[in-house]
């Protein structure tokens, strides 16, 4: 076999400062060095354009690593190339670069004019601990001027300004890769210096080629381009063919499709560059050249004249083209949705690329490599079993669970119940390992039903979960706010394959009908229930605090956190709630094969990293909340001290204690922690001290923060505080709520002026689509947390706070005058008083969800009178039942029964007729209550044609129409 030589990938590096310039900012991502100069792969970019302290104006698609108030950056337009953080500073980024063919690691430096060149040099230094710079490059501004990186031309600074960055080149054997030849790096009307330096380690020294200054037109600093050139490896030559061979060809040409969107995607043009643009750009840059190099003074101030007048047209073009095509765009994306791209902007909901950074493994050393990052990272969010350590009961589970036998066996999964799970399933969520997404799952099961009814029965005949379903795609996310050195500053998503989570939910679906049948669904637990939200465990908290306060008891609120709940619960423990449940043996010995096994799969630049998972439920699964539930629906039901209720919301647990002074106040305190404790460790799972708050009750006077209440978590005093936070309503010690509006007066406020800004005034050109957004978005986010506040609407305090919040939002919605009464904005914008929405909301909520009478008014609404949701749950799932429904238009064959309901008059009625082959052979008319809504009305008469047919004679087929979707 011939020998062959080595292929190589080029990078194309992009250095400039930018002077702080929007414009030159908005055109960097169209700006190329040459017209055959491809688009740049990375940028070292020092002062670039910020808006509040962050650097703005770069594409959304780029990795951008720069921190806060920042001088300088790293962004990576390339999509193949992945990016990890070793420092971040204001004037130095220092990051790891890395694809499927090497790795190197750059920095972007800025020195500002001011700054003392040791003190620079010395922070340069400090920011290199632990990072190896064999395959290194820096690239910035260093405002210093040497004869080695330019010519010996005189200017402000001192000849010697260059030394101290001289000397840390000749310390760690550095490279310069500047030409001392070459044209100026910056340039003013002042004059011209060389003050841009790239500079690399000896082993990049001789792959760095085509280093090339390039004139700029809206900064004083040119433009500087060079390609760093990595070795992947030998190509070519004759190779004999063999099945293991064409296999490997088969997985890196699958390596380059995948790759090939990232590549493409990469090198897009931005949608308002257009010709007139380009035209007039060469046209600067020419006027530009031409100024710089005239040497008399009144000819060059002639020709600096015409270029500035260029400038400022180019300039003007710029900014006119971007924001009509952004308008453009908005009016496209919100025609059919008005919570698209310029929502999202302004709430901060659009998705950017993931940056990593180096951070501290278990033993404290910090991570040098990608490799070494993600392990620390997946070690710390996904714990390890220790089996040695485990107590005697622990065992004894671990004994029960292997030993568990059932006679009784679950029923066979029906077609009709997994139609429906693929149904039920979002169309866009990103698939697995296997790319197999919700739409070729439909289609395969719409083709040939059997082929996944047969699987997946197998699957619980033979107890057995596939092993290829148990692993998944793992994707950190940066948490927001916390500190990137930390590894549990991530959160993991967790993709798993769609034919996995189709199983996963006929598993739930199962178990969940199992639990209710055995009254194991805790009433105290709401989350992850039907008919339980929020606002109902809101609500109940409400409600404990009121009965805990009558005869005039001393009561506090004990806020618990479970850390990493979903992660570190102990599997077995899920196990031995099933054996006590009676699980059907098929069922208990899948569910057991599901947990065994469990894989992470983590990928990046044609690199795979596969990690065992040994606690928790699987991440991003269906039955994950219900088996939270599980376990926790144990420590809902412990024998806590008199006086003590204890209520869930998933992994958020809340205790309200009550007692008849301080002391016994403590005491009960302390018991319901160490007993919670206690019930914890028998789950492998612990609380979160720093997380756990007490908060007591001063309503009526009758404590204070000040009380000495001496409540302790494992040796851990628990912080007191007079407001906490309880599924985002503010919960204050006074039980006023006004810490919560005035909180939330404040976000609307935010919310508010970030819709106004963010593109360029769009939506109050189109007021409808504001509109839509308010009573959308705004509108229910005022509203949140009405089962906690709802009993106060009478108040007028409550009134003002409402409907002052309401103000601004309307303000902007009809563009009013600020002093215009708010009655007066509320009736030209069409929208009820807040005030008068809120009752509204919550007298709704009282009647359909908690199934109470409410009053509003001298009307009183009976729950007794409301038609209660049927669960689902209350039949086996393999019983359920689905009636088909389509658009097709009658044929006059069979029989034919047409419904339909309305309201006349202030009148409402329903109807079905029916008809054999096109003749009436009956027809029934029912009135409704004045009351009653035209949906109600449309449901009456379905539910009448469903009566007839009950009563009828089996028959070959009835056809139902109606007109109204909403029903089915």
């Amino acid at each position: 076999m011939s020998s062959t030589p080595s292929s190589s990938v080029v990078w194309k590096f992009f250095q400039a400062n930018l002077g702080r310039s929007k414009i030159a900012t908005k055109e960097l991502k169209e700006l190329k060095c040459s017209q055959n100069y491809p688009f740049p792969d990375i940028y070292l970019i020092q002062e670039p354009y910020t808006y509040k302290g962050k650097a703005t104006g770069l594409p959304l698609s780029w990795k951008v690593l720069s921190a806060e108030h920042a001088k300088v950056l790293v962004a990576v337009r390339n999509n193949n190339i992945n990016i990890i953080a070793r420092h971040v500073s204001k004037e130095i980024v220092i990051a790891d670069l890395f694809d499927g063919n090497g790795q190197i690691t750059v920095a972007s430096i800025y020195f500002p004019p001011s700054k003392d060149k040791t003190r620079a040099i010395s922070e340069l230094e400090a920011s290199m601990k632990d990072i190896d710079t064999s395959k290194m490059v820096f690239g910035g501004d260093i405002n210093m001027r040497s004869i080695l990186w330019g010519p010996d031309i005189p200017d402000h600074r001192a000849a010697d300004d260059g030394g101290p960055f001289v000397d840390f080149i000749m310390k760690y054997s550095l490279q310069i890769i500047n030409n001392p030849n070459s044209p100026s790096t910056f340039e003013s009307k002042n004059g011209k210096s060389w003050i841009d330096v790239t500079v690399s380690s000896r082993g990049l020294h001789n792959k760095i080629s085509n280093w090339t200054v390039n004139k700029n037109v809206f900064s004083d600093h040119s433009y500087l381009s060079f390609d760093i050139s990595l070795a992947t490896g030998p190509t070519g030559g004759y190779l004999r063919i063999s099945k293991r061979k064409i296999y490997k060809l088969g997985n890196l040409v699958a390596d380059k499709f995948r790759n090939a969107e990232a590549e493409i995607t990469a090198h897009l043009k931005v949608p308002w560059w257009d010709l007139e643009l380009e035209l007039q750009r060469k046209k600067t840059r020419a006027l530009r050249f031409r100024y710089q190099r005239c040497k008399q003074d009144i000819e060059r101030q002639h020709r600096r004249s015409l270029f500035k007048r260029e400038e400022a047209k180019y300039r003007w073009l710029i900014k006119v083209k971007s924001r009509d095509s952004f308008e453009k765009l908005c009016v496209l994306l919100t025609g059919s949705n008005p919570f698209d791209l310029p929502y999202k902007l302004a709430t901060g909901k659009c998705k950017k690329k993931i940056i990593y950074n180096t951070v501290f493994d278990q033993h404290g050393n910090k991570t040098k490599s990608i490799e070494e990052t993600i392990a620390a990272i997946v070690h710390k969010l996904f714990p390890q079993e220790e089996e040695q350590m485990e107590s005697a009961r622990q065992k004894r589970v671990r004994d029960s669970v292997a030993g568990y036998s059932n006679i009784r066996n679950d029923r066979t999964f029906t077609k009709l119940e997994i139609r429906e799970v693929i149904r039920g399933m979002a169309k866009n969520k990103a698939p697995g390992l296997d790319s197999i997404n919700v739409l070729m799952a439909e289609v395969i099961h719409k083709k040939s039903p059997e082929i996944l009814t047969g699987i997946f029965n197998k699957c619980l005949q033979l107890g057995v979960f596939p092993k290829e379903w148990k692993k998944a795609k793992l994707i950190l996310i940066n948490k927001p706010g916390k500190d990137p050195e930390l590894a549990n500053s991530y959160r993991p998503i967790c993709l798993l394959s769609v034919l996995s989570k189709i199983l996963d939910k006929l598993i739930t679906q199962r178990i969940t009908y199992l639990l209710k049948s055995r009254g194991m669904l805790h009433k105290q637990q709401h989350g992850f229930r039907n008919g339980r939200s929020c606002e109902t465990a809101n609500y109940e908290l409400r409600k404990s605090i009121q009965k805990a306060m009558q005869h005039k008891f001393k009561v506090c609120l004990v806020s618990l956190d479970v850390a990493g709940a979903f992660d570190n619960v102990w599997r077995h423990s899920i196990l031995e709630q099933l054996i006590r449940a009676e699980c059907p043996f098929n069922l208990f010995t899948l569910i057991k094969d599901y947990f065994e096994d469990r894989h992470v799969v983590y990928e990046i630049s044609n690199n795979q990293w596969t990690f065992y998972t040994q606690r928790g439920v699987p991440q991003g699964s269906c039955s994950g909340p219900l088996f939270w539930n599980l376990v926790v629906s144990t420590a809902l039901d412990l024998a806590l001290p008199q006086g003590c209720q204890i209520q869930a919301f998933a992994d958020d647990l809340i205790i309200v204690v009550r007692g008849v002074n301080t002391e016994s106040l403590t005491i009960r305190c302390n018991e319901a922690i160490s007993r919670l404790v206690a019930w914890g460790k028998t789950h492998k799972l612990q609380f979160n001290a720093s997380k756990t708050t007490l908060m007591p009750i001063t309503f009526g006077g009758r404590l204070t923060r000040n009380e000495p209440l001496q409540v302790v978590l494992e040796g851990h005093q628990v912080t007191i505080k007079d407001q906490i936070v309880y599924l985002g309503v503010t919960w204050d010690s006074a039980l006023t709520f006004t810490p919560h509006f005035k909180k939330v007066r404040q976000r609307v406020d935010i919310l508010t002026y970030k819709i106004t800004s963010v593109a360029d005034n769009f939506y109050w050109r189109h007021n409808r689509m504001f509109k839509r957004i308010y009573t959308g978005a705004i509108e229910p986010y005022i509203l949140y947390g009405h089962g906690a506040w709802g009993n106060r609407l009478q108040l007028k305090t409550v009134d003002k706070f409402l409907n002052g919040i309401q103000r601004r939002p309307l303000i902007k919605l009809t563009r009013a005058f600020r002093t215009t009464s708010t009655e007066a904005l509320q009736v030209i914008a069409g929208v009820l008083p807040l005030s008068l929405k809120a009752i509204e909301v919550y007298t709704k909520f009282l009647v359909l969800t908690v199934k109470i009478n409410a009053t509003v008014g001298t009307k009183v609404f009976n729950s007794a009178e409301v038609e209660e949701k049927r669960d689902i749950f209350d039949r086996h799932p393999a019983d359920w039942c689905s009636v088909p429904f389509g658009t097709e238009g009658p044929v006059g064959e069979d029989i034919e029964i047409y419904t339909d309901g309305s309201g006349i008059d202030g009148k409402v009625g329903a109807a079905m007729v029916v008809f054999f082959h096109g003749t009436e052979v009956h027809h029934e008319i029912c009135r409704l209550e004045d009351s009653a809504t035209v949906f109600q009305a449309e449901t009456k008469g379905i539910q009448m044609a469903l009566e007839y047919i009950n009563n009828s004679k089996q028959w070959h087929r009835y056809h139902i129409f109606s007109d109204s979707k909403s029903v089915y």
